[in-house]
Order: structure tokens, then sequence, then C-alpha cells
């Protein structure tokens, strides 16, 4: 999927992939082994076995099952009841090592799966969680095809895909498409029943028609619903042609369906409340702003031009000292003189220069500072009084 990060997948580990081509190998030597003594005592044979790692303990309990019975016949000569029994006894070797790898390899992938929500607890946007969750759950959850789909007002929507099935051509179709909830059977009975479901027969007439359209032959389906009411639904599979789905499949993707509405929840929750903080943050600022308008508006009720000598200073003396300190402006802070003279506040002198409301601030209390002025009013009174008295 575009802008996925890319993920090391560690479901298949070394060890573990040849621990299953060893196991894989022993099945197939018996299976050719049993085959061929019950061809010999004249007894049903077994077809060979072509069948993936899930399904190599039923194919030898079926293999034990088929020994058995041939140990039944009274009439099997004595060499080849030996030769069954042995196998019998191979054969539940074999499954105790079969069952053992079965439970390593849930635990690795349930591993795996923890391992893959942890990194999606790094997505700090729902976009970025949905744009890595179908890439994660097929990397690290051991599955070919996955599809998130959501519900809304009632009806079913395919969502996103993994990137190994996006350009699959049931894809698109399928994309532009919705139906009613009601009318898939499964999908409603995992709402009300809050559970995954394992389907390992994908003929019948109650199969959704994207699942014939992509050609699965077995599936797992999870809802995704954290607080109990189901939003959208994980299907997964093993592609068309790859193995059929366990209970391992369905228990994998029930967990990270789980995990993911949590994270969903919580991501989509911490969204909501960064986009609150922005607006009170802008809100306090244009309280800020507007205070410190006022403030710097203010008249000096301290000040009493009335009772102060009118000649404390000679006019000539005081125009030379209001020339100094405007001389002792930087450009910027003349511009900002300029316009706090023509009335602009600070709002507008920002929007006018291109600059900062926390600039323009700064510059105003550096314009009174330099002027020897309390507040705005001062500042435009000395400001014409020096340009129309005496101002070139």
């Amino acid at each position: 999927m575009n802008g996925s990060p890319s993920f090391t997948p560690t479901i298949g580990r070394a060890g573990w992939r040849r621990r299953s081509s060893v196991l894989r190998e022993r099945v197939d030597d018996l299976d050719v082994r049993v085959g061929a003594q019950l061809a010999r005592s004249g007894l049903h044979a077994m077809p060979a076995a072509d069948r993936p790692v899930r399904d190599w303990v039923h194919h030898v309990e079926e293999l034990t099952g088929a020994c058995l019975a041939g140990l039944d016949d009274t009439l099997l000569p004595v060499d080849a009841s030996d030769e069954l029994a042995g196998l019998v006894c191979d054969l539940q070797a074999l499954w105790l090592e079969l069952h053992d790898h079965r439970l390593v390899s849930r635990t690795l992938r349930l591993a795996d799966c923890e391992r893959a929500l942890g990194r999606l607890r790094s997505c700090t946007t729902t976009a970025s969680l949905l744009g890595s969750v179908c890439e994660e759950a097929s990397r690290s959850c051991g599955f070919e095809r996955v599809l998130l789909s959501r519900v809304e007002d009632g009806r079913w929507y395919p969502w996103l895909v993994n990137g190994a099935i996006a350009e699959e051509p049931w894809v698109v179709p399928w994309s532009r498409r919705s139906m009613p909830l009601d009318e898939l059977w499964l999908e409603a009975r995992l709402v009300a029943d809050h559970r995954p479901e394992l389907v390992l027969d994908t003929s019948g007439s109650q199969v959704p028609a994207i699942v014939r359209d992509g050609g699965s032959r077995s599936y797992v389906a999870a809802p995704v619903g954290p607080t109990g009411a189901a939003v959208g639904f994980f299907h997964a599979d093993h592609g068309s042609a790859g193995p059929r789905c366990t209970e391992t499949d369905r228990d994998v993707l029930w967990r990270f369906s789980e995990g993911f509405g949590r994270l969903y929840e919580r991501t989509a929750l911490l969204e909501r409340m960064r986009a609150q903080r922005t607006r009170v943050r802008g809100l306090l600022s244009v309280v800020d702003d507007a205070m410190a308008e006022l403030t710097e508006s203010e008249l000096d009720l301290a000040v009493h031009p009335e009772r102060d000598p009118p000649h404390a200073e000679p006019a000539i003396s005081m125009a030379r000292s209001m020339s100094a300190r405007l001389d002792g402006l930087t450009p910027r802070e003349r511009d900002v003189l300029e316009l706090i003279v023509e009335g602009a506040r600070n709002a507008e002198i920002a929007e006018r220069l291109d600059i900062g409301a926390g600039t323009v601030k700064s510059h105003v209390k550096h314009i009174l500072a330099k002027l020897g002025a309390v507040n705005r009013s001062q500042v435009v009174a000395q400001y014409l009084g020096f340009r129309d008295g005496w101002g070139e």
C-alpha cells in the first residue's frame, strides 16, 4: 500500500522453516509407506497427501485410522500386521511432533501479531494507522491477502487491502460497491456474537459474492469494534492457490482485530484532543491580543498635562530630544510607528507588514521605551506634535 512503512516479517523464522521442511518430508515418506503396505495387504490405499502444513496433523490421523482398520482384518498375514503396527507407532510419534510444531507455530504467530500492534502504536494519526494496518496484518500475521471493510448506517463497504492484492481484478469493482449488512449472514452473526469465524467451505450460496470473485478457498473474518458495536471487519486468507485457513489463523486475526480496534479508538481520540487544543490555543491568542490592544490603548490617568508647567522644558530642547529618539528607531520600528499613528491595531499591522503578531507586540514595546511613552496614545501625541510643529 502506498505510503506504508517497510516491515520485516518475523513469521517463518529460518529454524522454524527448516523444521517444517523436515516434518513434511516425514509425512510424505510415511504417506508412501502406508499406501504401499495397504496395497500389498490388499486393503484400500490412502490417496497421496497433497496438503499444506496446517492439514498434516489431520492427514496423519487418517493414515493411522487406515492402518488400525487394516489390523482389524483377521485374515491379514502376521508379517503384514507387524508392518502396519510399526507404521502406527511411527505415525503416532509423527503426530505428536506435528502437534507440537503446530503449537509452536501458533505461539510464534501470536508473538508476531503483538509486535505488529506495537509498531502500529507509533502511528500518531488515523490516516497513518489505516495506511499501515493491512500491510502489517499480511506481513506480520502470516496472511497472503487482507481486506479491511467498514460498516456505516447498516451497510458494509470494502475499504482497504494490502499491497499484494491491490491490483487483482476483483478489487477495484468491489471498492465501489456496498451491501446491506443484513445480507451478509456471517458478518451479521459476528456482529451479534462479537467473535471471529473460520470459513472452510466457500462453495455455499450464503458466501458473499466478493469471496467467490476473489477465488478464496477458505478465509477467516473478525469484527472491529472496541466498544462492542462493529465498525468494520477484517477478512484474510492465504490466497486463491494457497493453503486452507485454520483455527490458528482465526485466533491470530481476532487478536490483531481487537488490538487494532483499540488503537484506532485511541488514535482518533488523541486527534480530537489535539484539534481541540489547537482551537483553544487560537482562542487564547485572540484574547491575549485583545487584552494587549486594550492595555496599550488606555489613557494614562496618572498624567495630568494641565498641572505640568507649560514651559518646563524649552520647546526647542523638546524637539531636539524627540528627533534624537526617533533617530534611535529601526526602519521596521518606524514602519510600525507610522501605522500606529494611522490608528492600526496590532493584527492589522501584522497583516500589512507581513510579520507575526508577537513581532508587532515586541516592536510596540521597543517604540514605547525608546520614545519614553507609557502607552500608544502618548506615542501618537508626541509624534504628531513633533511632526506638525517641528518635523520636516
